[in-house]
């Protein structure tokens, strides 16, 4: 079974909440290890802040006043397990190929 985001979202809060370097680095091995070889290929990446890999050519080139109203739809907490790790890498590959005039709304 595909991870589910929100899972990744919690660790990332954990990770944010502790100055500890073993707590990190023990808290992303458990949560590593649950992952799926797919999932293990865009994990790291998001962890780092990247949505591609470096040399990739695909690039989101999105501002935060294009993601904000998104943000508004976003399921109330414990709803939200329905979107997974592959599914939001998935989305920013579409999201990657969308250019031009009014590409912004096509978001």
């Amino acid at each position: 079974m595909d991870t589910p985001f929100a899972e990744f979202a919690e660790l990332c809060e954990k990770l944010s909440s502790t100055s500890k370097k073993l707590e990190k680095i023990a808290l992303l091995s458990q949560f590593l290890q649950l992952l799926s070889e797919k999932e293990l290929t865009v994990v790291p990446l998001f962890i780092i802040g990247r949505a591609f890999p470096p040399g990739d050519s695909q690039v989101l080139n999105v501002s935060w006043r294009t993601i904000q109203p998104i943000t508004d739809k976003i399921p109330p907490e414990g709803k939200s397990n329905l979107l997974t790790i592959l599914d939001v890498s998935e989305f920013f590959s579409k999201i990657a190929l969308i250019s031009g005039k009014g590409s912004r709304k096509q978001i």
